[in-house]
């Protein structure tokens, strides 16, 4: 996904991913019909790799091709200061007893749906149950009543 994609590359998604949007406006379609998220992130990571052909986008009107690859010079255009900056993401280790305590929810959490012979997952799913562990008090009034009362919460 974007997510391997260095500054300028994102740059070129940013500017395609615009440009798309307006297309849609002006033809009154959801931007998916115009082109795929898909396309749009595989041309962005082939528009600046000389080993790798261009994939520009299959289908396009001649006047949408050129106003894309308008677009797509405009981003390569861009100095290095107008990239967009990659965000980062801040993880924190999860601490033994938080750990001991996940485990013990989905021991329960699995119990429960043995019991009541449905999908654990229909209880609470691997996220709930790390937020929860985490003592993630929205997440806590997020869930359901009957949820709280399976778990034991």
């Amino acid at each position: 996904g974007s997510s391997k994609l260095n500054r300028r590359e994102q740059a070129i998604l940013r500017a395609t991913w615009y440009w798309r949007e307006r297309e849609a406006i002006n033809a009154n379609k959801p931007p998916y019909f115009i082109v795929r998220h898909e396309d749009l992130v595989c041309l962005a990571e082939t528009v600046i790799d000389k080993k790798r052909k261009t994939a520009w986008p299959a289908k396009l009107s001649n006047r949408r091709f050129k106003s894309l690859r308008d677009a797509v010079g405009q981003a390569l255009d861009l100095s290095p200061g107008e990239h967009p900056e990659t965000p980062r993401t801040v993880r924190r280790r999860i601490t033994q007893s938080e750990k001991l305590f996940y485990e013990s929810l989905k021991a329960l959490r699995d119990r429960q749906a043995k019991k009541l012979n449905i999908d654990p997952t229909l209880i609470a799913s691997r996220s709930t149950l790390v937020r929860l562990s985490l003592e993630d008090n929205d997440e806590h009034n997020r869930i359901l009543p009957w949820q709280r009362e399976l778990l034991n919460l």
